[in-house]
């Protein structure tokens, strides 16, 4: 184990390992639909130490048409943010529910602010795992339905844009409606 502190997932917050390790998977696939060498990386090293042990995720026995929907979903995800930052390059983009997806890596054009948005204790694991803020990455450990995020990117006010992924399914309806209209 390494000398910080291990921080562990459970829940819903374990869930984002499903996506990461097959992005991971995808990527090493000669005909891949999505490449994230960063997911390769994540799902060797949190292998290698101990942190996860992924046959877990193998024993979940999604269908490969799951799989699939999820390689597709996050590949469609990356397009409209690539297509977005294309139309309003010098925009800010909050993803909520980042867990530890790499899109910033993946769609960044070089001007766009981005924030990835999760609870605290993935954000921990985000921060231990890869880089931390940089410039124009920022991470905000919080909930989203929590006002503390909003402050932060309000600085950005002329240039906003909400960027939700892999978070609202685990809302209750209510706090759904809450969070979007508070963000629309």
């Amino acid at each position: 184990m390494p000398e910080t502190q291990a921080h562990t997932l459970s829940g819903v917050a374990e869930t984002l390992l499903i996506t990461l390790y097959l992005r991971a998977m995808e990527s090493q696939r000669p005909d891949a639909l999505i490449k994230d060498e960063k997911a390769v990386a994540l799902v060797k090293q949190m292998s290698d130490d101990g942190r996860y042990d992924f046959s877990k995720i193998r024993l979940l026995h999604l269908s490969e048409a799951n799989k699939l929907v999820i390689i597709l979903r996050n590949q469609e995800f990356d397009r409209y943010a690539l297509d977005f930052l294309r139309r309003r390059p010098e925009a800010v983009v909050v993803h909520i529910g980042c867990g530890l997806d790499s899109r910033f890596e993946r769609v960044d054009n070089g001007l766009v602010e981005w924030y990835d948005l999760d609870l605290p204790h993935v954000m921990a694991l985000r921060r231990e795992l890869l880089d931390g803020d940089r410039a124009r990455n920022h991470l905000l450990g919080c909930s989203v339905l929590e006002d503390a995020w909003l402050e932060v990117v309000s600085v950005h006010r002329q240039r906003p844009s909400c960027f939700g992924r892999g978070c609202f399914h685990a809302l209750e309806r209510s706090a759904g409606q809450i969070a979007g209209a508070d963000v629309a």
